[in-house]
């Protein structure tokens, strides 16, 4: 940083990454690591379609219109598996 406040807080922690706040275990430091669907699974469900892309009550929580190719790979692939490791093992 080139402000005396940045320098200073460079001298003192070394990095300007902010400290860790989550881990894959729960320490008295950190948080436990949460998944996708613990974080937002109170969402209701959305279809990357017209008029399904965007929920009613919440503008914010929307999804990107995809084409039919994709939403056949969306369809067709089990919940917990990795969309890219599907494609490249077909």
């Amino acid at each position: 940083s080139k402000t005396p406040k940045g320098k200073m807080y460079f001298n003192q922690t070394g990095t300007f990454l902010p400290s860790k706040t989550h881990s894959a275990e729960a320490t008295i430091f950190t948080q436990k690591w949460i998944s996708l669907k613990e974080a937002i699974g109170f969402l209701p469900a959305l279809r990357a379609e017209k008029n399904k892309e965007v929920d009613k009550n919440n503008t914010l929580h929307k999804v990107p219109i995809l084409d039919k190719k994709k939403l056949w790979w969306l369809d067709n692939t089990k919940e917990g598996i990795i969309m890219i490791k599907e494609l490249i093992r077909n």
